[in-house]
């Protein structure tokens, strides 16, 4: 799966307290390929279900100005027992400007409230 994306002033890295440089922020990098990685697991969830991110290995290769846009692409490596193991390679219309490796978990929606609740309960 492929997507596009914009760097918005939201993802660029004056937000992160570096003003000189208006660029893609690494933070922003990851999010978008956690949103990549979701949309291709959805395919195989459950109404009860939804995937979490548990692992990201990602080198940024290189910056990208804002106003920009990137593409991030994953294919997916493996998948065994509701994980899902993804290769990912980000570009922008110049260069390679990152790539690594992302791990989703499917959970099941009403056991993963449940464990939110029992550590809400236990820190009020």
């Amino acid at each position: 799966m492929e997507r596009e994306y914009l760097v918005k002033d939201a993802w660029s890295t004056p937000i992160l307290g570096n003003p000189e440089f208006h660029v893609l922020s690494t933070p922003a990098l990851v999010e978008a390929v956690e949103l990549t990685c979701k949309a291709l697991v959805e395919q195989y969830t459950e109404e009860n279900e939804q995937s979490v991110g548990v692992v990201v290995n990602l080198k940024h290769l290189a910056p990208t100005p804002a106003g920009a846009s990137f593409k991030v692409k994953a294919k997916l490596s493996s998948a065994s027992q509701g994980s899902y193991e993804f290769h990912i390679e980000a570009t922008d219309s110049f260069e390679r400007i990152g790539e690594g490796e992302h791990t989703r978990f499917v959970v099941k929606l009403d056991r993963f409230r449940e464990r939110i609740q029992s550590k809400t309960a236990t820190n009020s």
